[in-house]
């Protein structure tokens, strides 16, 4: 079984997905230690971005989940403090 890591914005939408993020980064790919920060910055730099990507990382999880089992609707709406 391989496990699952999903970053969200605070109205609990997906904004980063990966099956495993190594401590360190290896092999071309970011590590938690590299990634948090990272993601942090990028929060504090540019929030409206962090939900487009979140938006159209669920719009993605939804189309696939139609040609499965479905998908359910992630409640709350948060925006970004100027």
């Amino acid at each position: 079984m391989k496990k699952l890591t999903v970053f969200l914005t605070p109205d609990q939408k997906p904004l980063i997905a990966g099956t495993y993020f190594t401590k360190k980064s290896r092999y071309g790919i970011s590590g938690m230690v590299e990634l948090l920060p990272k993601l942090a910055d990028f929060w504090k730099r540019e929030c409206n971005k962090v939900f487009e990507a979140g938006e159209d990382l669920l719009r993605a999880v939804r189309r696939q989940g139609r040609a499965g089992k479905g998908t359910a609707e992630l409640p709350g709406v948060v925006s970004c403090a100027t």
